[in-house]
């Protein structure tokens, strides 16, 4: 049987000219529907890499795109929940965007993220995992409101954090985490089961920019992720970069294939006061912590990217040659 999930998203493919909207939420969010181990029941949006309207006005668009208007998609945090939108947040609104998907009014959507993801979980038959690769906003309001779904058979896929490695957003922390630490720190310490794939295993994939060129098919969804991912290969490419990680994928690709990375239990918490290490995910990773702390651990981290060409067989095959068709 398919494995009921959630995919909780900050997508950024379809706003252009910023810099910083990674496009890449929306290869994860393909190769989710395109997989049949996954039964996508929703697809719900959080601020992120881009304001919470643009990421629901370009998953609507990338959902239709695919032909999968059976999937409902809704609109959730605009925002961290304890902390205001900071200056140097993503998802503030930028000069120079421009929008290749069609905006929608958030307002008008038929459900918010929050509701749809309880009632999907809480109202099924069967257990559902939530893949959350955007900041944990939506997920931390969901267990505040419903703190039994902690203990209801769901689980989750993280796509944050660093523990091995240096972050992506300040010299400790990784962007998901970073943008709502309040909401990490609350999801990591409710209990619920949680997969954890880091910058550690993230850094190990690479689409290359040719690969995204070579994306040449004829379709309306092909014209639209070239156009889409141009952009950011310039953006890469000018940084030196062979290309850019796979992030959002591998969380996705873990959930489909736990054997492609080496996990191991360990304890997090989230880093709430530094100056200098906001959002850093602090990991007790060496074996003698549990003298202290005794055998305490909240989620199973992956360490080792073990089978990287399985992991970029599996993206070619259901993301990538779609769109050279």
């Amino acid at each position: 049987m398919p494995m009921n999930v959630i995919v909780d998203t900050d997508p950024a493919m379809g706003s252009l000219g910023i810099g910083a909207e990674d496009p890449e939420d929306g290869f994860a969010i393909m190769l989710a529907l395109r997989s049949p181990e996954l039964d996508v029941r929703a697809i719900t949006v959080v601020h992120g890499n881009v304001p919470l309207d643009h990421g629901y006005s370009n998953a609507v668009h990338l959902v239709d795109l695919l032909g999968r208007g059976d999937v409902p998609v809704a609109p959730g945090l605009a925002g961290p929940l304890l902390r205001p939108l900071g200056a140097d947040h993503a998802s503030r609104e930028k000069a120079g965007a421009r929008r290749i998907s069609p905006m929608l009014d958030v307002r008008a959507a038929p459900a918010h993220a929050v509701d749809l993801i309880i009632e999907t979980i809480m109202n099924g038959d069967e257990p559902v995992t939530i893949i959350a690769i955007g900041p944990l906003s939506n997920v931390a309001a969901v267990l505040i409101r419903e703190p039994a779904l902690a203990r209801s058979g769901a689980r989750l896929v993280i796509m944050g954090g660093a523990l091995r490695v240096p972050g992506n957003v300040n010299p400790s922390a990784e962007f998901n985490i970073w943008a709502d630490p309040e909401a990490a720190s609350i999801v990591f310490n409710s209990g619920i089961p949680i997969t954890l794939v880091g910058l550690d295993v993230c850094h190990q994939t690479l689409m290359r920019s040719e690969q995204v060129r070579s994306l040449n098919g004829n379709s309306l969804l092909a014209h639209f992720v070239r156009e889409a991912t141009s952009p950011w290969v310039d953006v890469v490419t000018s940084a030196g970069k062979e290309g850019f990680h796979l992030y959002d994928s591998l969380a996705v690709a873990t959930a489909i294939r736990q054997e492609l990375v080496r996990m191991e239990p360990v304890w997090v918490d989230i880093e709430l006061k530094g100056e200098h290490t906001l959002g850093q995910t602090v990991a007790y990773l060496d074996p003698s912590h549990r003298a202290w702390f005794g055998d305490k651990t909240n989620c199973e981290a992956c360490l080792d990217l073990i089978d990287v060409q399985g992991f970029a067989d599996l993206i070619d095959e259901r993301v990538l040659a779609p769109l050279r068709a």
